[in-house]
């Protein structure tokens, strides 16, 4: 790849970066990324809960990232921990009233957000950038896993 090839990647990545970046949150647009707003996705499927383990394994984040996310929810009121029923030593995760009202109004702001971005592009369009969006992350994560960076 040539540099200013590579320059002019770069900008329209930056451009489309800070335009995510620069999307209102906290309480008004799904925040983007590994943090609070997906875990609380995440537990909002589990109506049993989910344990701070598998969250970890979801999100692929280390337990002593997950102890703090969780920690701040917990303190935020938008969790709750919880004993296991059938073991003790097991702490479930569940969602507390108003975290189940985040999650419900985040997804209405989120669904109304894709709505106008299918209208502006089209829904075949999206669909492709989606797809494409997979296969290039699936590509990546091959390439940073297998060490081999430098022989593309």
């Amino acid at each position: 790849m040539e540099e200013k090839e590579l320059k002019e990647y770069g900008a329209k990545i930056g451009r489309v970066t800070r335009a995510l970046a620069a999307l209102p949150h906290e309480g008004r647009v799904l925040a983007f990324g590994q943090g609070k707003s997906k875990t609380l996705f995440l537990l909002s499927e589990k109506n049993e809960g989910m344990t701070p383990g598998e969250l970890s394994d979801i999100l692929n984040v280390g337990s002593g990232r997950i102890g703090n996310l969780l920690h701040d929810l917990e303190e935020t009121g938008y969790i709750s921990r919880e004993s296991d029923c059938f073991d003790k030593r097991k702490t479930i995760v569940v969602l507390t009233e108003k975290g189940k009202d985040y999650v419900v109004t985040q997804g209405k702001i989120l669904k109304q957000l894709l709505d106008a971005l299918i209208t502006r592009i089209g829904k075949n369009e999206f669909n492709q950038f989606l797809d494409l969006y997979a296969q290039i992350a699936e590509i990546l994560l091959d390439i940073v896993k297998k060490g081999d960076r430098a022989n593309v």
